[in-house]
C-alpha cells in the first residue's frame, strides 16, 4: 500500500502540548503566529520575564518552531520557521 497521511491541527496549542512544550512557549509561538513575528522585547512583555530568560525561551523555540532574522541585537526578530521574511501573517 503506497500514499500518505496527512493530519491537520486546527489549534496549534494541542499540537505543541503534544510535543511536550510548556505554556508559556507555546503562548510565544501563539503569539508569534498572531503578529508574524516576535523579538527579544516582545517575549519579556508577554511574559514579563527578564531579557536573559526572554532570551532562553527564544533559544528553545530557534530551530525546532522559530527561525531568527538577522544575527544578534537591535533588528534581530524571530518567524515561524518556514515562513519567508516578508511573508504575511499566518
Amino acid at each position: 500500500m503506497s500514499g500518505f497521511m496527512v493530519i491537520m491541527f486546527s489549534n496549534p496549542k494541542n499540537l505543541l502540548s503534544r510535543k511536550g512544550y510548556d505554556n508559556t512557549l507555546i503562548d510565544i509561538v501563539i503569539d508569534t503566529i498572531k503578529q508574524g513575528q516576535t523579538s527579544n522585547t516582545r517575549v519579556r512583555k508577554i511574559c514579563a520575564v527578564s531579557k536573559a530568560t526572554a532570551t532562553r525561551y527564544l533559544d528553545q523555540l530557534e530551530g525546532n518552531i522559530l527561525s531568527r532574522i538577522g544575527e544578534t541585537g537591535r533588528g534581530t526578530y524571530y518567524i515561524i520557521k518556514g515562513l519567508t521574511e516578508g511573508s504575511n501573517k499566518v
